[in-house]
């Protein structure tokens, strides 16, 4: 059984429609991570999920994402960067210390789709993306999720 966490900040529905399909495929466990602040006020998220198709037993909060996270073998961050962050647990000094963050880099592996290495909304570097275990896949987040789409239906067809 292959377990992926999508965890997704905002997004135009058409990106993250091409993955609202993968809790479908056999040996496939998805689950679409909302951290209670993504988007540009509290529920963005939701709706983009619910207007992109994405079923709501298949999105989950934040808390229940940090309980289960670290039995997941990929955790995928979708444009995500403070609140994917571990500095707001290690460094409470930061700029954004103390605050709640999605546990991504307990996953086996982490995949990072962004644009570029740059820093998010608060100007803190984000450790995760220097972590074993941790892969940048950057550029359009429509294509990125395109192609790991395809490569995740490729892979399950051919498990045993």
């Amino acid at each position: 059984m292959l377990t992926f966490l999508l965890s997704i900040p905002v997004l135009p529905p058409p990106s993250i429609s091409n993955l609202r399909y993968l809790p479908y495929l056999p040996r496939c466990q998805v689950r679409f991570g909302v951290h209670p602040v993504a988007g540009r006020m509290p529920g963005q998220l939701n709706v983009l999920l619910a207007e992109a198709g994405v079923p709501y037993e298949h999105v989950v909060e934040m808390e229940e994402m940090n309980d289960q996270i670290g039995d997941c073998d990929v955790a995928m961050v979708v444009g995500a960067n403070d609140t994917v962050n571990s500095l707001a647990e290690e460094d409470p000094t930061c700029d954004i210390g103390g605050m709640p963050v999605i546990r991504v880099w307990k996953a086996k592996q982490v995949i990072f789709m962004k644009r570029s290495m740059a820093a998010g909304y608060a100007g803190v570097d984000n450790p995760v993306f220097f972590k074993d275990g941790t892969d940048m896949l950057l550029g359009d987040a429509k294509d990125s999720c395109e192609g790991i789409r395809d490569g995740i239906v490729l892979a399950t067809r051919s498990m045993p």
